[in-house]
């Protein structure tokens, strides 16, 4: 039987085959091994960025009543690079490169003080892929952060998150918030609720957000949203002041006195001196408190007399009813003052101011700065303002665990009574217009946080 010969020769189409397709399987390979490492190099570079733009917030937020959000001597900036650093980031423009720019240069916060953009510049080195280039593979990743300790737009906040009217008003008054929300964190279907002929909650410039509803036949002017996710408390980071080692004395002094004259005649109040009974109290401890009432004068020393401007309300608690409450207006002494009430629980030692010529403002500096009044958050008294018509106050009134309780007896006058009220529940009532006038002089929340 004949085999033929097999031929000896060959052709060297499979090795040409082969050949040709070694730069796709290379092409295949350098995007299966190197594009993993490539996205996983992008996530903990941008973690990186994320990291280092915290930091750098956070030394804003630091130093942000002192510098208003800009960066002093590159401290956040130094900051934001060091920590991406310690991340294996080198900054030497061959392994990577680190881009800080306070305020940012790109994106939605061009220019704005508070906001720290951070851009990284990775360089990858390739190893399949070296077939197709020999330069690195540039990964860029940015993070902007915000630092800032600013107003936080409620202008009645209640934080307790059961319970019907957490948030009410009757008594056929009208209560008006102007340029921010009034929020109510209860998720009862009448969460929120006004009663009585004539009775009216409105906004302007702002909107209702409700974790609930709300109650029937109520009124309600501006846009209101329901079954909103309930808000934590913003202000629940501010630490409380440190109570003075030792206690003062509020002391009363003759409208005629030489104690008293100068005081008043800042007020203008010229005539009829020996009519007014005068307190002139400092910033600090008061174990006891008198009760104030017509006729008397209490001078508040605003916050460079000491202490912070801070009155420490030791377990006695604060009552006026019809005194001229005032700042310290001689120049003598400046930036504001704020009440803080330590009550002891079941002594009823609460807060309450009714009527009277009052104009107070709240602190202007300082980690309390915009606070007029911060009650123990685990105290559940009262906080009580009553305006007649007379009434201009300044700040926020803020009592985690309590109720505030805010009314108006002057249907044609126009008390401020208050920039912001944060509490467990607020409720309001009289025939009186009011106004919260949020703005300015409102606590600050802290912000520190990632925003793009």
């Amino acid at each position: 039987m004949y085999l033929p010969r097999a031929n000896p020769r060959r052709r060297g189409k499979v090795v040409v085959m082969l050949a040709l397709s070694l730069t796709g399987i290379i092409g295949y390979m350098a995007v299966a091994l190197e594009g993993g490492l490539l996205m996983d190099n992008r996530r903990n570079t941008q973690a990186a960025a994320d990291t280092a733009a915290l930091a750098a917030a956070s030394s804003l937020y630091d130093y942000y009543v002192t510098y208003q959000g800009k960066d002093h001597d590159d401290t956040a900036k130094n900051a934001a690079i060091n920590t991406a650093k310690l991340m294996g980031f080198k900054d030497d423009n061959k392994q990577s490169k680190i881009t800080v720019n306070i305020p940012p240069v790109t994106g939605d916060h061009v220019g704005k003080d508070g906001y720290v953009e951070v851009t990284i510049d990775y360089y990858q080195k390739r190893y399949f892929s070296s077939l197709f280039g020999s330069d690195d593979i540039k990964l860029t990743v940015r993070a902007v952060a915000v630092g800032k300790a600013d107003g936080y737009p409620a202008g009645i906040m209640a934080l307790s998150t059961t319970g019907a009217e957490t948030i009410k008003a009757s008594g056929g008054g009208q209560i008006l918030v102007k340029n921010a929300d009034i929020i109510d964190n209860s998720t009862d279907a009448a969460a929120i609720g006004t009663d009585g002929a004539g009775t009216q909650l409105s906004v302007t410039n702002a909107i209702i957000r409700d974790s609930g509803g709300v109650s029937a036949n109520s009124t309600i002017v501006g846009t209101v949203l329901t079954n909103q996710p309930a808000i934590p408390d913003p202000l629940s980071y501010l630490p409380y002041p440190p109570k003075p080692a030792s206690k003062l004395t509020a002391n009363q002094s003759p409208g005629n006195s030489a104690t008293a004259r100068g005081y008043l005649s800042a007020l203008g109040i010229t005539t009829n001196l020996n009519s007014y009974k005068v307190y002139v109290l400092e910033p600090g401890r008061y174990d006891t408190m008198p009760n104030f009432n017509n006729g008397d004068v209490v001078i508040f020393k605003q916050a460079s007399a000491g202490n912070g401007g801070v009155y420490y309300l030791n377990d006695c608690g604060f009552t006026s009813t019809g005194a001229t409450l005032a700042l310290d207006l001689t120049g003598a002494t400046t930036g504001g003052m704020m009440f803080f009430n330590d009550p002891v629980k079941g002594n009823s030692h609460n807060f309450t101011i009714t009527g009277g010529n009052t104009h107070l403002n709240g602190l202007s500096s300082g980690p309390w700065s915009g606070m007029l009044l911060f009650q123990r958050r685990d105290a559940d008294e009262p906080v009580s303002i009553t305006g007649q018509g007379n009434m201009k106050l300044y700040g926020t009134f803020y009592s985690a665990g309590g109720d505030i309780k805010v009314s108006g007896s002057d249907s044609t006058g126009l008390d401020v009574l208050g920039s912001q009220y944060i509490s467990k529940t607020f409720t309001a009532s009289g025939n009186g217009k009011m106004v919260l006038e949020w703005g300015a002089t409102v606590a600050k929340q802290r912000r520190i946080t990632l925003v793009e």
